[in-house]
């Protein structure tokens, strides 16, 4: 090999080498940089559900927030299964919704719920709630339902009343249960000012 080749070729291995220390320098830049971001995001996590019928709306739950949509979604279903009952499917409606009541309040709620069962299916009660408006408190996990409950007894209608609910909620680890829920006089101070 003559001295102008090897001169070439070593300088060409320089080169590489010089070439292979920067791309190696701006690879580990970009390792720090992943890291620092992947730190700074650590808990801050956001699970985002979009629903097929209406996937304008978007719900999401984070380690310790949900969005508005969210609980309105969570309170429809909650009110559905504890006001929208017949004797056939009283039962199952309460065994689902104790699934969604935080833990430390099922055992006295399960009590209650067995009580009313008794009730609807030795009088052969049925009942519906039409929801007419929903108020959400923002930051403070409490939904207000506004709607007209039927009441029926032998598929006879007994009586229609407009009742609001207020459901509160318990949000921490990316779960959300139900705490609370009471029926409210239309006349307390709690609702002034949602338009109820």
């Amino acid at each position: 090999m003559d001295k102008f080749n090897f001169d070439d070729k070593l300088n060409s291995l320089e080169r590489n080498y010089i070439t292979f220390k920067r791309l190696l320098l701006v690879s580990m830049l970009g390792n720090l940089v992943l890291v620092l971001i992947l730190l700074t995001t650590i808990n801050k996590e956001k699970i985002i559900l979009v629903p097929q019928v209406a996937p304008e709306d978007k719900l999401w739950i984070a380690q310790a927030q949900v969005s508005n949509e969210y609980l309105s979604a969570l309170s429809r279903n909650m009110v559905d299964l504890m006001l929208s009952i017949t004797p056939s499917n009283v039962e199952a409606q309460h065994q689902e919704l104790l699934k969604l009541i935080a833990s430390k309040y099922q055992a006295d709620l399960k009590t209650k719920l067995s009580n009313i069962s008794k009730v609807i299916i030795q009088n052969n009660i049925s009942q519906n709630f039409y929801i007419q408006n929903i108020k959400i408190i923002h930051g403070k996990n409490i939904v207000y339902i506004n709607g007209s409950l039927n009441e029926y007894i032998d598929k006879t209608l007994s009586s229609t009343t407009n009742q609001i609910y207020k459901l509160s909620f318990m949000v921490g680890n990316y779960s959300v249960q139900l705490v609370n829920f009471e029926l409210v006089n239309e006349k307390d101070d709690q609702l002034r000012g949602l338009g109820l």
